[in-house]
C-alpha cells in the first residue's frame, strides 16, 4: 500500500507521463506542446485534480514563484471547478536537459 507522499508521487508521475505521451497538438511543434500545462483526474479521495506546471525558463509565467504556480493551477481548472483550490504541490524530477540543469514539474493538488 502507498502511503500518503507515495500517494503525490505517483499522482505527479502519472501526470508527467500523461504529459509526455500527449505528442503534437496540430500546428505546434512537439517541444512546444511538452511544455504545455496538464490536467488530469486525480486518483486520491483528498484532491479532485492534478495540474502538471513543466519548469519552462522565459514561460509567460515565473514557475519559481509559487503563487504565480497556484494562478497558473486555478486558471486551468476555471471551467472544472466553481471554487478550484490548491491544496498541496510535489516537484517531479525528470532527468537532465542541456547543459546540466535539473528537468522538473511542480504538480500542483487540487480540490474543488
Amino acid at each position: 500500500m502507498i502511503g500518503g507522499k507515495g500517494k503525490l508521487f505517483a499522482a505527479g508521475l502519472a501526470s508527467l507521463a500523461l504529459t509526455a505521451c500527449a505528442g503534437t497538438e496540430a500546428g505546434k511543434p512537439a517541444a512546444q506542446s511538452a511544455n504545455a500545462v496538464s490536467v488530469v483526474r486525480a486518483t486520491s479521495p483528498d484532491y479532485d485534480f492534478v495540474v502538471s506546471i513543466p519548469d519552462v525558463k522565459g514561460g509567460p509565467y515565473d514557475v519559481s514563484d509559487k503563487a504565480a504556480r497556484e494562478s497558473v493551477a486555478l486558471a486551468a481548472l476555471k471551467n472544472e471547478c466553481e471554487a478550484p483550490q490548491v491544496i498541496g504541490e510535489s516537484i517531479v524530477s525528470s532527468g537532465t536537459v542541456l547543459f546540466g540543469d535539473q528537468s522538473r514539474a511542480y504538480a500542483m493538488q487540487v480540490r474543488c
